[in-house]
């Protein structure tokens, strides 16, 4: 009898992170996140990850990222994920109340990788999301919803950093439907779009990107709405300020590389750069023009570290607000 050794199955790791954002005027999210990953969990390559996180927000998220073919170009991934957390309501500059909310979905993607630069894929969902006024008089009021149905995505990274990339292209299309023949409250249709480019000259990167996010129908509910406002997001705004049926951005970063260095055997770089914006968040009946957005910018200095990126920025728009912000640990 000849016996052989059992597959190299079954390596697990679990990391940590922080993130951390700070508008020193009363505005200010955390957490702590754990990642665990367990890879490969089977002969094709299988990966179940999970995320915990604590903190402003909190929640869960665990998937089976499984591979069919052996060129591990097309694959299938079921989800869950849990959040439950607060927003600002947001009148006249003055966060006015604050909205509590909570959801819990089930997915099952399937796709196909496209080389090293791009994924398809395609989904179908349930989700239960639960929200209600905490503290003042919103616009919102309670609501108990569930949405199920499909989607579609598209995304390219070629990018060679997350958040200071020198060179290469980053895009995102999504679109969802969701419908009451697969159990949804509600039949609603959106759309949301993002793309960037970076390119270098010795030091110095150039990074223009847009945003779009819309619904065909106008939105019944607080989850069915679009965000806008914060640090590049139309600095000098409070967070998440703007609501709308639609969202619309356009964004010039411009920053250079002021010098690297290695500590304990880890590169870091730090940058000093600047940004401008224009945009805001749309009622379905409001036209999307260049005129009535809201223009800004801010300038900032950052770094990729060994605890994740550390941005210190201010910045203003044309209606004299103005903010300085701390983002550590986090892509905002």
């Amino acid at each position: 009898m000849i016996e052989t050794p059992p597959p190299p199955h079954a390596r697990s790791s679990l990391q940590f992170g922080i993130g951390l954002l700070d508008d020193f005027d009363g505005g200010s999210t955390y957490h702590v996140q754990a990642r665990y990953q367990y890879l490969p969990a089977n002969r094709r390559g299988g990966e179940w990850e999970s995320l915990f996180q604590l903190g402003t927000t909190l929640g869960a998220r665990t998937s089976f990222y499984q591979p069919l073919d052996w060129g591990m170009k097309w694959f299938v991934e079921p989800s869950l994920d849990f959040e439950r957390g607060t927003q600002e309501i947001w009148v006249d500059g003055h966060a006015w109340a604050e909205y509590q909310f909570s959801g819990f979905g089930a997915r099952l993607d399937a796709g196909r990788v496209l080389g090293r630069w791009g994924e398809l894929r395609l989904g179908a969902f349930t989700r239960k999301e639960r929200g209600s006024p905490r503290i003042g008089l919103p616009d919102f009021g309670s609501a108990d919803e569930r949405r199920g149905g499909g989607l579609a995505q598209f995304k390219i990274d070629t990018e060679d950093s997350v958040v200071f990339p020198r060179s290469g292209s980053s895009v995102g299309l999504v679109y969802e439907k969701s419908s009451e023949i697969l159990g949804a409250d509600t039949n609603f249709e959106r759309f949301w779009g993002t793309a960037s480019y970076a390119w270098s000259f010795g030091e110095n990167t150039v990074v223009p990107s847009v945003e779009y996010g819309g619904n065909l129908d106008p939105a019944e509910s607080f989850f069915s709405s679009f965000f806008m406002g914060g640090l590049f997001r139309l600095s000098g705004l409070g967070n998440r300020e703007l609501v709308g049926d639609r969202i619309a951005l356009a964004r010039v970063m411009g920053y250079r590389r002021l010098f690297r260095f290695e500590v304990v055997g880890m590169k870091m770089s730090i940058y000093a750069g600047l940004s401008l914006e224009a945009g805001n968040a749309y009622l379905a009946d409001e036209a999307i023009s260049f005129g009535n957005a809201t223009k800004g910018g801010s300038v900032f200095f950052g770094g990729d570290t060994f605890i994740g990126p550390i941005i210190l920025a201010y910045g203003r728009n044309e209606g004299n607000r103005d903010r300085f912000y701390l983002a550590i640990g986090e892509r905002f």
